[in-house]
């Protein structure tokens, strides 16, 4: 991963406050490190609760986070935020040969939800002999736009959208109407040629200006049904 090397004049990042943990974001393929203090994890945390309440999980229910190393940023909030509602955490590596663990963990656990499905976790899954769709029936999927891509007709999945735009995470909640960010935490702005760029609004241990995410999409900010305002991201 390669160091921020952006300034807020330039419309990219720069450090504001100590880090409690270091992960990465991804801009149009390569990683930068991303640093997060406790304020911001904490908030992050408040944010995807907010997802997770409005699918009302049963307390005692597993998931099944598949994740890296370098997503702590993205995953420790999620994973803190299931704890707080008495959900059951478990995880895998987002690895084509995470294939044996993934298809143990669901065989043995009623799991509820899988989050952070990438298309290596499909391939994986595939050339072992199982079919993703069959394995992930039932359940609500959050799926990266890679894998997203590659389940979006599997009609007994409850596919939803996990998009990363940088440093930012947008989930798309039970009504699947487009991907929430936190408009609390994060400004998005559309350029012309319908990038998203993003900013963040509070203090934090790496703040942003306007960072070009490389991803082209539509924003609303009309009221969702889960009754979440704005905005909302639609590839």
């Amino acid at each position: 991963m390669s160091a921020i090397s952006h300034s807020a004049a330039e419309g990219g990042a720069y450090p504001a406050r100590p880090a409690a943990v270091v992960g990465r974001y991804l801009i149009t393929g390569q990683f930068h490190f991303l640093p997060a203090s406790e304020r911001d994890i904490d908030r992050a945390k408040q944010a995807v609760g907010r997802i997770l309440d409005t699918y009302a999980f049963a307390r005692g229910r597993h998931t099944l986070v598949i994740s890296t190393l370098g997503d702590v940023v993205q995953m420790l909030p999620l994973k803190l935020a299931m704890v707080d509602r008495n959900l059951i955490v478990c995880t895998a590596d987002a690895s084509p040969y995470e294939f044996g663990r993934i298809r143990s963990m669901i065989g043995r656990f009623d799991i509820a939800a899988v989050f952070g499905v990438t298309a290596a976790v499909l391939d994986g899954l595939i050339a072992s002999g199982t079919d993703p769709a069959a394995l992930f029936k039932g359940k609500v999927v959050w799926a990266r736009p890679d894998a997203y891509a590659r389940l979006q007709n599997a009609a007994d999945i409850e596919l939803r959208r996990w998009i990363e735009l940088g440093p930012a995470l947008a989930l798309e909640c039970r009504c699947g109407d487009g991907a929430h960010i936190d408009s609390l935490e994060w400004q998005l702005d559309r350029a012309d040629d319908g990038e998203l760029l993003v900013s963040s609004r509070l203090d934090r241990a790496l703040s942003f200006v306007r960072m070009a995410t490389g991803i082209r999409a539509t924003l609303t900010r009309d009221l969702c049904g889960c009754g979440h305002p704005g905005p909302r991201v639609r590839p």
